[in-house]
């Protein structure tokens, strides 16, 4: 078990004993942006074994490859204008790495 899941937990039961009822938006500061226990600003790993969920791209490049080589075949073969490729979603930027390496 994360140790700083439950160190979170305790600090906001305190918080809520001693305050009483927190909103939502509290919380989710909390849970989110605490500068020790929060989601994206503690120094542990998010993701992995020992953290959250791991898409295909944490594994192997290939997923990437395949979006980026489809992309061109759009742009190239079917006359596709500018586009943009965005990657949505917390973690470390592989997916869009993966892309920008593939179409190097």
């Amino acid at each position: 078990m994360n140790p700083y899941k439950n160190e979170l937990r305790e600090l906001i039961k305190e918080l809520i004993r001693d305050k009483g009822a927190i909103s939502f938006k509290e919380f989710m500061e909390l849970a989110l942006y605490h500068p020790k226990f929060g989601y994206y600003t503690s120094k542990k790993e998010i993701i992995g074994k020992e953290g959250d969920f791991v898409t295909s791209s944490f594994y192997h490049p290939i997923f990437g490859y395949v979006l980026a080589k489809k992309s061109i075949s759009l742009y190239r073969d079917k006359g596709v204008g500018k586009f943009s490729i965005l990657e949505i979603g917390a973690g470390k930027g592989l997916l869009s790495i993966d892309i920008c390496q593939y179409m190097e």
